[in-house]
């Protein structure tokens, strides 16, 4: 009995020398040809070749880099079978005799599941949630603080405001002679009918009149003074939003979750691969001991005398 089958086997892949081979070796005992295509972009073109060996000695560096491979097998019955690596990947073929068929996908089916799955398509939609996360404590952490500074800043102005107009006070008081001092004065003159007395006293108080329109019109005035413009800046808050969405989508999407796109691990590319993970892993174990360090360091501080 004929059959027939197209399916989509994964979203997206990373495929290994060791999984070419893999799957070479299965497809070649179900068919009698198997011919690879490598496209390379529209500017290198493409080739075909029956040798696994040849795609596996590609350099697909960055300027070479493998864009698909397209594997085509024909065997007996016309069984005719194809597996795309391309964006995703995807398996199709056709035969006269429908088990042979469904055996050799079954077959390449669970070898792509099994080694050659890619990473988690929900890359993106995890970012956007880690995004929306952190725009919010980047935005809210840095507005407190806008709000903290501006209050001290007030704070200090109005102490420095007060200290200023108490110190005038002070010394305005010890400059003039007291009210009742000069009373005094006034009625003893007034009880001994003394004239010289009584001038003295008369000069007295309006000299004591000059010096207190001489300090009222010397007082200090401190002008009001506003906090930064940064520390009440709406799209500064915003802008540091930004940021702190930039670091972490960056760090989580370098570090945790590495690009879901498919992958051929091969040649530069897999050196490449190989470097990246091995820099993931430093920037992992930095931060580790980075928080380890912390913790302790403010567990030692917070017990200090």
């Amino acid at each position: 009995m004929a059959g027939q089958i197209d399916e989509e086997v994964s979203h997206n892949f990373i495929v290994s020398e060791d999984d070419f081979k893999d799957l070479d070796a299965i497809v070649r005992r179900h068919c009698d040809t198997v011919r690879y295509y490598v496209y390379k972009g529209s500017i290198l073109g493409g080739y075909d070749t029956d040798d696994v060996e040849v795609l596996l000695e590609e350099r697909n560096g960055s300027g070479t880099k493998i864009r698909s491979v397209i594997l085509q097998a024909t065997g007996s019955d016309g069984l005719k079978f194809n597996v795309d690596f391309q964006e995703v990947v995807g398996i199709n073929g056709e035969s006269e005799d429908r088990a042979s068929l469904v055996l050799l996908a079954t077959e390449a089916r669970g070898l792509i599941r099994d080694r050659m799955k890619g990473v988690t398509p929900q890359r993106r939609n995890i970012l956007y949630a880690v995004a929306a996360i952190f725009f919010f404590v980047g935005y809210l952490a840095f507005q407190q603080y806008q709000i903290s500074y501006a209050n001290s800043f007030n704070a200090a102005q109005t102490t420095k405001t007060n200290r200023a107009d108490t110190a005038f006070r002070q010394k305005e008081n010890a400059a003039i002679v007291p009210t009742q001092t000069l009373l005094s004065q006034a009625v003893d003159a007034l009880s001994k009918h003394n004239i010289n007395a009584e001038i003295s006293v008369l000069l007295q108080q309006q000299i004591q009149q000059w010096r207190q329109q001489i300090y009222y019109n010397s007082e200090p005035v401190i002008p009001p003074l506003s906090p930064p413009s940064w520390s009440t800046s709406y799209w500064l808050a915003v802008a540091v939003g930004g940021a702190t969405v930039a670091a972490a989508v960056g760090i989580v999407g370098y570090i945790v979750l590495p690009s879901s796109g498919s992958i051929f691990l091969i040649g530069d590319e897999k050196r490449r691969q190989e470097r990246a993970k091995q820099l993931r892993s430093n920037i992992k174990w930095v931060i580790i001991a980075g928080v380890i360090v912390s913790v302790i360091s403010g567990f030692i501080l917070s017990h200090l005398p």
